[in-house]
């Protein structure tokens, strides 16, 4: 369920904690969000996807809050953020909550998601940060799609294309190093 909420929301580590089934209405989660040392506080709406309304309805959760500790009490955000540092560290693996927050936003910059959409996602208010993750995915995109122009090609005996380095190597010149 942690690892759902996080992901498939892209809500930060301070609102994940507070979010629970009363803020689920039909297909969307309607939270409040609050940033920084002044609080900046704004409204979010975010689609509840299928598979996150599937692991929510397999979970058992506390009575107000979806993430609860041990002893059945919400989660505080500092509370949360050490809980799940320690089960890292416990499997072994790098990161914090905060880094399943960029997790997503980078894959959802690699599947085609916009500057704009990755602010509405997040709740960005400044394209700044989304640009972060768009120019990254942008430029694999931008390099993986002219690679083939690396090789020229022209038509072979049978109507097939063939490039320079192919037709090369079938008429007994330079061969690949093994």
């Amino acid at each position: 369920m942690v690892l759902a909420l996080l992901m498939l929301t892209g809500v930060r580590q301070s609102d994940v904690v507070k979010l629970r089934r009363q803020m689920v209405r039909g297909d969307w989660i309607g939270f409040t969000e609050a940033k920084g040392q002044d609080q900046r506080v704004k409204k979010r709406q975010t689609p509840l996807l299928p598979e996150l309304r599937t692991i929510i309805e397999a979970t058992p959760t506390g009575n107000m809050t979806f993430l609860v500790t041990e002893y059945g009490a919400p989660f505080t955000a500092p509370g949360f953020g050490n809980w799940f540092r320690d089960r890292c560290v416990e499997a072994g693996v790098p990161g914090r909550a905060h880094g399943l927050r960029k997790a997503g936003a980078t894959l959802a910059a690699e599947n085609g998601a916009t500057k704009h959409q990755l602010m509405a996602i997040f709740g960005w208010l400044s394209p700044s940060q989304a640009a972060h993750y768009t120019k990254k995915a942008n430029r694999k995109r931008l390099a993986g799609d002219p690679m083939h122009l690396l090789v020229p090609r022209e038509e072979g005996e049978e109507g097939t294309e063939l490039s320079h380095f192919e037709r090369g190597v079938r008429a007994g010149g330079e061969k690949t190093p093994k």
